[in-house]
């Protein structure tokens, strides 16, 4: 009996020691976890990601895993009615500030604490993801932007702001279904993302544009980390089947061309040989209350001379047709006019007609560098930028009112976030290819891209060049230069 005693205390014994051994060993993979996340964004911030890979080969069939919609699976309908229900029908949850920062959180919280059922079900919302599943699935998506109805600058954008918190939900469910294994669930959910970034874009907006950059960008984090699993299907054809650009920045584009005729009707006609000097005073000044009113919305107070204090006073107005009329009237003649033609003009028209003249040849000079392939326009965009924009700073003589300068976004840091989302699916393909590779040569990284022959390598869409690739004793490193400040740099390790 007492040596059953101690049989059983020092089994207790045993077990207490187990349990407590347990939970320090729980506790101290929890501090690495969270060790890993912090370190895991610190290297973000310098555009360093670390991936650990193992190989994978091409799927059977090819296109089993699509970020695409098969054209069997389309839906008739407008995407953009369905993005707009899923707020209408589910505002509670968007106003909650809890959910909204807990979703924040989540698109990149350690994976073990994703795979409970409580936390599946936490964020299982059906009718939200079948929505967007919707969404994602329509032929068409038709934002109906009142363009053309008034100031272009003033047209509000709430739908597309929304679409921001569409993104880390999708990208929260994706990150769950990759932590228990459910990676068709997981491509069919990236894949609605992926649709999400190119519908939201499909505005005549640049800010839609990036925003849909910034969508996608967050869908590409979770690819990253759907590609680490070590069961993980392959995803070169997936991605590789992704339109190239995948973000249309187009629509944007023109719109941004078109601007300012859009917004100020007193400059569409100014080509014409109508009216009288009173017609063109009555319509510069109409022109010149509407400068003001853009001013006091976007807070265009570039100097003490265009103040929003000094441009309600007439005297002011006066004062600048003065300055400006005799360098218009000379750079008209300039640009080809016949001299008496422009002398015979009156004041406002040649003010107003200069004016639209300048901004323009602005425009064209920056749209046209987005028709070309991001490595041809680079070297020119920046100079035009400066030149028609950042060269008005210095000299507001140029024009009654430098509206180019004010009005122009900053194309070429456009142009970079545009050309950023592609490169770093162009990169992601490029792993997959090692991945690939790997896959049948025991479990090796290459020691040159060009050793891949499982399928093409991509080239860099921001220099039009290979990645540069390099073998380490770890695994390899895969970089691009920084676009926008950011370089991207994947640190890979394989595991056999």
């Amino acid at each position: 009996m007492r040596h059953s005693f101690r049989f059983l205390s020092f089994c207790v014994t045993g077990l207490l020691v187990s349990l407590v051994a347990l939970a320090v060993s729980d506790v101290a993979r929890a501090k690495d976890a969270k060790s890993d996340q912090e370190q895991a964004e610190l290297d973000r911030e310098k555009g360093i990601v670390r991936l650990t890979l193992h190989p994978a080969k091409e799927p059977r069939p090819a296109l089993k895993y699509r970020f695409t919609v098969a054209l069997r699976d389309r839906l008739p309908g407008n995407a953009a009615v369905y993005y707009g229900g899923v707020k209408a029908e589910q505002d509670y949850l968007f106003r909650n500030d809890e959910f909204n920062t807990r979703q924040s959180e989540w698109t990149r919280a350690p994976l073990a604490e994703l795979r409970s059922d409580n936390v599946k079900n936490a964020w299982n919302f059906t009718w939200v993801f079948q929505t967007l599943d919707r969404a994602a699935r329509c032929a068409q998506c038709d934002w109906q932007l009142p363009i053309g109805e008034g100031n272009y600058y003033t047209i509000l954008l709430p739908q597309t702001q929304e679409t921001r918190v569409f993104a880390r939900l999708l990208a929260v469910r994706a990150r769950i279904q990759i932590a228990r294994g459910e990676y068709d669930e997981a491509v069919r959910t990236l894949r609605n993302g992926f649709a999400l970034g190119r519908h939201v874009s499909n505005q005549e907006t640049l800010v839609s544009g990036l925003v849909g950059v910034t969508n996608a960008e967050i869908i590409c984090e979770q690819v990253e980390t759907f590609i680490q699993q070590p069961d993980a299907p392959n995803l070169y054809w997936a991605l590789t089947g992704l339109p190239r650009p995948l973000i249309d920045m187009r629509p944007g584009i023109e719109a941004e061309r078109d601007a300012v005729w859009l917004s100020f009707p007193e400059l569409r006609d100014v080509d014409k040989d109508s009216g009288d000097e009173n017609y063109w005073r009555d319509k510069t000044v109409r022109f010149w209350r509407r400068c003001i009113t853009l001013m006091d919305d976007y807070a265009l107070h570039r100097s003490e001379i265009f103040s929003k204090r000094t441009l309600q006073s007439p005297e002011i107005l006066a004062a600048l047709a003065v300055r400006s009329y005799p360098l218009a009237k000379r750079d008209l003649i300039e640009r080809g006019y016949a001299s008496e033609k422009v002398e015979a003009m009156p004041v406002g028209r040649v003010l107003l007609l200069h004016m639209a003249l300048l901004d323009q040849e602005a425009r064209d000079s920056i749209v046209k560098e987005f028709y070309l392939p991001y490595p041809e326009s680079k070297p020119h965009l920046k100079k035009v930028e400066d030149q028609f924009v950042d060269g008005f700073d210095s000299d507001y003589s140029h024009e009654l009112i430098p509206l180019t300068m004010w009005l122009t976004p900053a194309m070429v840091t456009v142009r970079e976030a545009n050309v950023r989302v592609d490169r770093r699916i162009a990169a992601l393909r490029v792993i997959e290819a090692l991945r690939m590779h790997a896959a049948s040569h025991g479990g090796r990284l290459p020691t040159q891209l060009d050793e891949v022959t499982e399928v093409p390598i991509p080239l860099d869409p921001s220099t039009g060049k290979p990645f540069f690739y390099q073998r380490t004793d770890f695994g390899a490193v895969l970089m691009s230069p920084p676009l926008s400040w950011r370089p991207i740099q994947y640190v890979i390790r394989m595991v056999p």
